[in-house]
Protein backbone atom coordinates (compact mmCIF):
# COMPACT_ATOMS: atom_id res chain seq x y z
CA UNK A 1 0.00 0.00 0.00
CA UNK A 2 0.94 3.25 -0.46
CA UNK A 3 1.88 4.15 3.16
CA UNK A 4 3.72 0.96 3.43
CA UNK A 5 1.07 -1.06 5.39
CA UNK A 6 1.54 -4.50 4.52
CA UNK A 7 -1.71 -7.02 4.04
CA UNK A 8 -0.58 -10.78 4.31
CA UNK A 9 -3.11 -13.51 4.56
CA UNK A 10 -2.44 -17.35 4.55
CA UNK A 11 -5.75 -19.72 4.18
CA UNK A 12 -5.32 -23.03 5.60
CA UNK A 13 -8.12 -25.62 3.71
CA UNK A 14 -9.40 -28.85 6.09
CA UNK A 15 -11.54 -30.74 4.03
CA UNK A 16 -11.96 -33.65 6.65
CA UNK A 17 -13.81 -31.29 8.74
CA UNK A 18 -14.86 -29.04 5.94
CA UNK A 19 -12.91 -25.68 7.27
CA UNK A 20 -10.91 -23.33 6.41
CA UNK A 21 -9.01 -20.80 8.51
CA UNK A 22 -7.70 -17.48 7.25
CA UNK A 23 -5.00 -16.29 9.01
CA UNK A 24 -4.32 -12.57 8.74
CA UNK A 25 -0.92 -12.84 11.22
CA UNK A 26 1.85 -10.46 9.84
CA UNK A 27 0.03 -7.99 8.60
CA UNK A 28 0.78 -4.37 9.67
CA UNK A 29 -0.90 -3.32 12.70
CA UNK A 30 -3.98 -1.09 12.62
CA UNK A 31 -3.75 2.73 10.74
CA UNK A 32 -5.17 5.89 12.16
CA UNK A 33 -6.42 6.58 8.75
CA UNK A 34 -9.66 5.12 6.75
CA UNK A 35 -7.94 2.28 5.38
CA UNK A 36 -8.29 0.05 8.34
CA UNK A 37 -11.04 -2.56 8.74
CA UNK A 38 -12.84 -3.59 11.62
CA UNK A 39 -13.39 -7.54 12.26
CA UNK A 40 -16.84 -7.09 11.08
CA UNK A 41 -15.65 -5.77 7.29
CA UNK A 42 -13.36 -8.15 7.61
CA UNK A 43 -15.36 -10.79 7.79
CA UNK A 44 -17.41 -9.73 5.20
CA UNK A 45 -14.71 -9.37 2.86
CA UNK A 46 -13.75 -12.98 3.28
CA UNK A 47 -17.65 -14.38 3.14
CA UNK A 48 -17.62 -12.21 -0.07
CA UNK A 49 -14.54 -13.56 -1.75
CA UNK A 50 -15.70 -17.27 -0.91
CA UNK A 51 -19.51 -16.63 -2.24
CA UNK A 52 -17.63 -15.62 -5.62
CA UNK A 53 -15.51 -18.95 -5.64
CA UNK A 54 -18.39 -21.57 -4.38
CA UNK A 55 -20.39 -22.93 -7.09
CA UNK A 56 -23.46 -23.49 -4.73
CA UNK A 57 -25.28 -20.40 -2.87
CA UNK A 58 -23.97 -19.83 0.41
CA UNK A 59 -26.56 -17.94 2.49
CA UNK A 60 -25.72 -14.29 4.34
CA UNK A 61 -26.01 -15.15 7.77
CA UNK A 62 -23.52 -15.77 10.79
CA UNK A 63 -23.83 -19.62 10.79
CA UNK A 64 -21.94 -19.50 7.41
CA UNK A 65 -18.96 -18.73 9.00
CA UNK A 66 -19.17 -21.60 11.99
CA UNK A 67 -16.95 -23.71 9.21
Amino acid sequence: MDSGAKIQVNVNINKENRSVKIDFSGTSKQLNSNFTAPKAETHAAVLYVFRNLAKDYIPLNAACLNP
